[in-house]
């Protein structure tokens, strides 16, 4: 089976993160890795993002909010 990787760009996505990867987990594949690309969030998103219980979270934070287009580029 191939592997893949889930990529969240998020800025204060604290509302919907928990949802969000609720919904991941609840997929019949499941990524390898989920990789959160946090646009400086001044809201609780890096908390969530390191307690979702994915296999690997890896958080890239910018050091000031950049759009999400740059964020992911």
């Amino acid at each position: 089976m191939k592997s893949f990787a889930v990529i969240i760009p998020t800025y204060n996505g604290e509302d919907n993160f928990q949802t969000l990867m609720q919904q991941i987990n609840e997929q019949s594949l499941h990524p390898e890795e989920v990789i959160v690309i946090d646009s400086s969030s001044s809201d609780s998103t890096r908390a969530y993002a390191q307690e979702a219980g994915a296999t690997v979270i890896t958080i890239v934070k910018n050091l000031c909010y950049l759009y999400t287009v740059i964020s992911i580029n």
